[in-house]
């Protein structure tokens, strides 16, 4: 780490009115200083995402199904070349991974993460971050915060709900991929999620929902734990209002100024929201010397990120300074996606040994390709994702390989499946060797902000596997 004399002085160098804007993740330049505006929002789940085209691998869950450690380590270098190749003074910083655990599997976000053991999470945490944040001795590639801290694992009133968590639940379940993100990944940021938890403490005291803290005010697991059990020395980032759910959703704050200071107190530095506006920091700056110089340690440790990343310094000293276009979307970076989603396929059963396919002695193999993801594109790329290149369908996969029937029409839909079965699909599955029923689950069943109520196949997939199961029985379709 860099010395903190270099953020010191940029701090005290600052009047309040430069300091009041730079608490948000759309901060403010300080024209005076050259100091440019800056988004710290930047994100890349599965590749740098939301920011034009990008290479795009495949969802986490099934990155994680590779327990493919180097693969993890190579899938965040990739994303931290490419995100240097795309920024243009933003795009430093981004929110990844998430290393949540994925308990229950109605969660809506559990496409995010490794999956339910911490032990595989933590591997996925420390590879990605290492990938993403290079090996220099003084510069960051790219920032990389760990998510959601802490017990964060369900969408259904995500914004207010408490977690009831057992110390020891948490030091088995919870804690372990975020320790090893910080103290073997060496992390530079953190976000704390908007949940409570009632492991931990706040300086407000116990909170009213059964002693729960926000995550956010958690100054026991921000300040004690991860800064000072791990030395943790990265920025803490909120997740998006989270800050104002202190308040309005966790009732544990009663004014917006009380919440800024639970906040700060814990150790948070940044807000993705609006609670710290440059109109409320003036105030705060103006009238509270005690949040006024927890702000200051707060500036500071956002200032120390961005030196990290070069910001102060020539390009030609900066590594990847002049990364650019060419090194978005390459060749190598295909390959190394396409490596990704071969091993993220995993085979649950093969009764009767009927994979692999065996192509027939003469003439090309018929295959019939069936269900509301016969024809998926941008379904296969999950949420967080980058604009890729192309995309493939199941049926254009296929097409390549045998004699095709794709069977799709327009009201064969994953929530709604009854229109998938016709009688033009029951003689494809007739006419062909073998038949490819596309089944499953998209962003319409579970995303952020959205659970699943059940485990199983959503909008009467299971019938239609059912009906083409009879259908070959009499046919010669597999």
């Amino acid at each position: 780490c860099r010395s903190p004399s270099g953020p010191r002085a940029l701090v005290a160098n600052l009047t309040a009115e430069e300091k009041a804007g730079l608490f948000l993740h759309d901060a403010s330049a300080v024209p005076r200083l050259h100091w440019p505006a800056y988004n710290w929002w930047s994100e890349a789940l599965h590749g740098v995402a939301r920011l034009g085209l990008a290479t795009s691998w495949p969802q986490v869950i099934g990155v994680g199904a590779t327990f493919d450690r180097d693969l993890f380590w190579r899938l965040g270098d990739l994303t931290s070349t490419e995100a240097r190749g795309k920024a243009a003074g933003e795009g430093h910083t981004y929110w990844a991974p998430n290393v949540n655990i994925f308990r229950d599997p109605r969660w809506g976000r559990g496409q995010e993460t490794p999956g339910e053991d911490p032990a595989l999470t933590a591997a996925y945490g420390v590879r990605f971050v290492r990938g993403m944040q290079g090996s220099h001795p003084k510069y960051l590639k790219v920032s990389a915060a760990v998510k959601h801290f802490l017990a964060y694992s369900q969408e259904t009133d995500r914004e207010g709900f408490a977690a009831v968590v057992s110390a020891q639940d948490m030091e088995d379940t919870y804690l372990p991929a975020f320790r090893a993100g910080v103290v073997e990944g060496g992390a530079s940021g953190l976000m704390c999620s908007y949940n409570a938890e009632t492991f931990g403490a706040g300086v407000l005291g116990p909170g009213t929902q059964g002693g729960a803290v926000p995550s956010c005010a958690n100054q026991y697991a921000i300040s004690d734990v991860a800064r000072g059990q791990w030395g943790f020395r990265g920025y803490v980032v909120s997740d998006c209002y989270a800050v104002s759910r202190i308040t309005d959703r966790h009732h544990y704050a009663a004014t917006p100024t009380d919440a800024i200071f639970a906040a700060l107190s814990a150790g948070m530095d940044l807000e993705c929201g609006n609670t710290m506006s440059a109109a409320t920091m003036i105030d705060v700056y103006r009238r509270n010397a005690t949040i006024a110089h927890m702000a200051d340690r707060a500036l500071e440790t956002l200032f120390e990120t961005q030196l990290r990343l070069g910001w102060a310094d020539p390009p030609s000293g900066v590594p990847w300074a002049r990364y650019n276009s060419s090194h978005v979307d390459t060749e190598e970076h295909r390959a190394l996606a396409k490596v990704a989603a071969d091993r993220s396929l995993v085979l649950l059963k093969n009764v009767r040994e009927t994979l692999p396919l065996e192509a027939p002695a003469s003439g090309r193999f018929r295959v019939a390709v069936l269900g509301p993801h016969a024809n998926a594109t941008s379904a296969m790329q999950g949420n967080y994702a980058g604009d890729a290149p192309f995309l493939i369908s199941p049926c254009q996969g296929l097409a390549a390989l045998a004699d095709v029937q794709c069977i799709a029409p327009e009201e064969c839909k994953v929530g709604s499946a009854s229109g998938c079965w016709s009688s033009a699909a029951e003689a494809a599955v007739g006419w062909a060797d073998a038949v490819v029923l596309a089944l499953g689950l998209d962003q319409t069943q579970e995303q952020e902000g959205l659970d699943r109520a059940d485990i199983v196949l959503p909008g009467g997939q299971s019938a239609l596997l059912e009906r083409v199961a009879a259908a070959t029985a009499r046919g010669r379709g597999r």
